[in-house]
C-alpha cells in the first residue's frame, strides 16, 4: 500500500512538473508554420474553453492569410517575449488574440496594427505587466467598438476609428485629428461635435481642442442653442466634464456669444 501511495505521488509530481514545464520557460518555434501550432496547443493546455475556442479562431486567420509574412513574424516575436517573460495565457495571451481578432474585423490599416506591435514591444521591455495589460484592455475596447473607457453601463468612444496610437515618456495615447466624441449611458448621451484630441489611458484624461456641444436630447434646437468649446480637459471616470472657454449661443434670446465656462453632466439613469 505505501509502495503503491509513492508511486501515485510520484506520478502527480511528475505530472504538476511537466506540465509546468509546458507553460514555462519555453519559446515557440520561429518557423511561423510551426509557431501556430505550437501556440494553439499552448492555449489549449489551459483546458479553458472560452479560450481554447478564440484560439480556434486566431489559428483559422492566420492560416488563412490574415496576416501578411511581416506580421505574423513580428506577433511570433512578440509571442516569444511574452513567453520569455512568464507571461500566463490569462489574462495576457488571450488578450493579444482578442486584439488581433478585432483588428482583423475591424477594417483599420495595416499601420494601426504596426503602431500596436511597437508599443507592445516597449511596454514589455519596460517591465511593468500591468502597464501592458491596460494597453491591451485599451486597444481591445478601441478596436471592436471605437472604445475610449467603460465603467458600469457608461461608454465614452470616437465616432470614427481615425486614430494613431502613440507611445511617449515610457507611456501610450490614442490621438484623433477629427472625431465626434460621445458619451452615453442609459437614456442618455453628450456629444461633442467636430473635435480633435488625444487620450491618456493610463490617466483616463481625454484632452481636446475645438468642436461643439448641443442639447437636442433636451428638444432644444441644435442650430439656435449651443456652445463652441475651446481648450478643454476630461476625465473619462466621471459622468461630467467642464470647459473653461466656451462661447454659448441662444439665438432665441440674443444674437451674439456668451463667453464663459460650461459644465454637462451625463445622467446614468
Amino acid at each position: 500500500m505505501k509502495h503503491y501511495v509513492k508511486h501515485t505521488l510520484g506520478l502527480i509530481i511528475l505530472l504538476f512538473v511537466s506540465n509546468y514545464s509546458y507553460g514555462q520557460g519555453r519559446s515557440f518555434s520561429t518557423d511561423n508554420a510551426v509557431f501556430i501550432e505550437e501556440f494553439k496547443a499552448f492555449i489549449d493546455f489551459t483546458g479553458q474553453p472560452a479560450v481554447v475556442a478564440k484560439a480556434k479562431v486566431f489559428k483559422r486567420l492566420w492560416e488563412n492569410d490574415s496576416f501578411s509574412d511581416i506580421q505574423k513574424t513580428q506577433i511570433n516575436r512578440l509571442c516569444n517575449n511574452m513567453r520569455i517573460k512568464n507571461m500566463p495565457v490569462e489574462p495576457y495571451f488571450d488578450l493579444v488574440m482578442d486584439g488581433l481578432i478585432n483588428f482583423r474585423y475591424s477594417g483599420l490599416g495595416v499601420e494601426v496594427l504596426q503602431q500596436w506591435r511597437d508599443i507592445s514591444s516597449n511596454l514589455l521591455k519596460s517591465g511593468k505587466n500591468e502597464d501592458y495589460l491596460l494597453f491591451l484592455n485599451t486597444t481591445n475596447l478601441l478596436f471592436k467598438e471605437n472604445g475610449l473607457y467603460t465603467v458600469g453601463n457608461r461608454l465614452w468612444r470616437a465616432s470614427n476609428n481615425q486614430f494613431e496610437i502613440v507611445y511617449d515618456k515610457n507611456t501610450f495615447a490614442i490621438k484623433f485629428k477629427a472625431l465626434d466624441l460621445v458619451c452615453s449611458s442609459l437614456g442618455d448621451k453628450i456629444n461633442i461635435y467636430d473635435t480633435k484630441g488625444t487620450y491618456y489611458p493610463a490617466k483616463s484624461l481625454w484632452i481636446g481642442q475645438g468642436g461643439s456641444v448641443d442639447w437636442q436630447r433636451v428638444k432644444l434646437d441644435q442650430d439656435k442653442v449651443y456652445a463652441d468649446l475651446g481648450y478643454y480637459e476630461i476625465s473619462l471616470k466621471s459622468s461630467s466634464f467642464t470647459a473653461d472657454t466656451v462661447e454659448f449661443y441662444n439665438r432665441n434670446y440674443f444674437e451674439g456669444a456668451l463667453k464663459g465656462r460650461l459644465k454637462e453632466k451625463i445622467s446614468n439613469a
